[in-house]
């Protein structure tokens, strides 16, 4: 008798599959709605599974933190998501450390104080 979402969504953010497995069963929710989903996180590497449980939840912070984490061949994507969903601020505390890829993302938020016509802020970005 109790709205079942929150608490697939707790199970699902803890990036534990097996209790949002158990979570989905004991709701008796309808396998096709969950296992396609676990199935394809369960195939994943440990942080682009995070990623897309975060992406899932519309956690778009932490889904950077392991996109990020999940290695350098990730980079192009993760400058797709601090594109699109202007998470600039993340994205310059992650790249701390390296030079070019600092360069790189201060360059696209001052691009995009810009276009937001924060002149002041762009110029002080870059």
């Amino acid at each position: 008798m109790v709205d079942v979402e929150p608490l697939w969504r707790a199970a699902l953010g803890t990036y534990d599959l097996e209790l949002a497995l158990f979570v989905a069963q004991g709701a008796q929710r309808d396998p096709r709605e969950y296992m396609p989903f676990l199935t394809e996180l369960d195939a994943m590497t440990t942080f682009m599974q995070r990623y897309s449980i975060d992406i899932h939840l519309g956690r778009y912070d932490r889904a950077l933190r392991n996109l990020y984490s999940a290695g350098d061949d990730q980079w192009d994507a993760c400058l797709r998501l601090i594109r699109t969903r202007s998470l600039y601020h993340v994205a310059l505390s992650l790249v701390a450390d390296h030079p070019e890829r600092l360069l790189i993302v201060r360059r696209m938020y001052a691009e995009y104080m810009t276009a937001a016509r924060c002149h002041e802020d762009a110029a002080l970005r870059m």
